[in-house]
């Protein structure tokens, strides 16, 4: 009989060290080409209006699919495991957006809706725990489950779980709790949990390119799904909102002066209040009365619209001059 380092099983590269970063590496070669067929079929096709709902629906039918694959399983998840299944995640959500790669990480998340991996890893694992709770006491996964718990080692995935229900806020259930909770009414509770978890984590994490923005929940945006606004319009108020439009306030030079007028901050409001822009485009000298830099981080999809088009049209005007 061979001896072999690893091998392949249901999936999974079962490593003989017991860590997963061979099965991880090999993950996140799979997710390479998925993340290219998403772009490549969205970018093939004319979606309209409609292009982040099918972007977002892609992300969850495909590349979230086989990113997952036996999650709930593993065992000594490092944090380098779950970065770099993470990266492949922000990755793709970037290029939903066309989003330079300074763009703040929770910015992606809580504009698009989107809840972030290891979130997605722990509602797997924890219904897989109310599927073990639930089987038949012979067989061999509840007996191995049995053993962890009446004898547990270090690593084992029987205290992994508790230390999820504690993330979540759900320590208070016991492994008898859970097993008497309707499958249904569990999906429901941990669901909710992991939302409410990671949208705490990433409001603590917004930063202050995101502090004009307010949330409530981990939501897709309206403006993003709006009919009446094109893909343009939305690409600009993304990085509009998140401070990514290409000016040097928003990249770390907050005193450089408007390489145009020479006069004011070079930041994203002076945009159109910019002498020389206004005076070269018209269409920003004769809307910027009517426009509020305030409007890019409201709610108001018309005046959203009209700010979003003014300040790009701006943005077109100040790269033709500096070019």
């Amino acid at each position: 009989v061979n001896s072999v380092d690893k091998e392949k099983y249901l999936g999974d590269l079962i490593s003989q060290d017991g860590k997963l970063d061979s099965n991880i590496e090999a993950r996140v070669g799979k997710l390479i080409g998925v993340s290219a067929l998403i772009l490549n079929n969205l970018n093939e096709l004319s979606l309209g209006s409609f292009y982040f709902q099918i972007a977002l629906s892609l992300r969850k039918a495909i590349f979230l699919p086989v990113m997952l694959l036996n999650a709930e399983t593993w065992v000594n998840v490092t944090q380098k495991n779950l970065d770099d299944l993470e990266m492949m995640d922000k990755n793709l959500l970037r290029s939903f957006l066309d989003a330079p790669s300074k763009t703040p990480i929770p910015a992606l998340y809580l504009e698009l809706g989107c809840i972030p991996i290891k979130y997605l890893i722990i509602y797997k694992r924890l219904m897989y725990l109310h599927h073990i709770l639930n089987l038949e006491e012979n067989r061999l996964v509840q007996q191995v489950f049995s053993a962890q718990v009446t004898n547990p080692s270090k690593g084992d995935w029987c205290l992994q779980v508790k230390e999820d229900l504690k993330e979540i806020g759900l320590d208070y259930l016991t492994f008898e709790d859970i097993k008497l909770l309707k499958k249904y009414k569990m999906r429901k509770i941990i669901k909710e949990a992991c939302s409410n978890t990671a949208f705490t984590y990433l409001i603590q994490k917004k930063g202050s390119k995101m502090e004009n923005l307010k949330y409530t929940k981990i939501q897709t945006k309206d403006y993003l799904l709006s009919e009446k606004l094109s893909i343009m319009v939305k690409k600009t108020l993304f990085k509009l909102r998140t401070r990514m439009a290409p000016v040097s306030a928003n990249f770390g030079d907050k005193e450089k002066e408007c390489p145009e007028c020479f006069i004011s901050p070079d930041n994203q409001q002076h945009l159109i209040d910019c002498v020389v822009i206004k005076c070269v485009n018209k269409s920003v000298l004769c809307n910027q009365a009517s426009t509020q830099y305030q409007d890019i981080f409201s709610e108001n999809l018309s005046r959203m619209k009209e700010a979003a088009k003014i300040y790009n049209s701006a943005l077109k005007t100040r790269k033709a001059i500096l070019s």
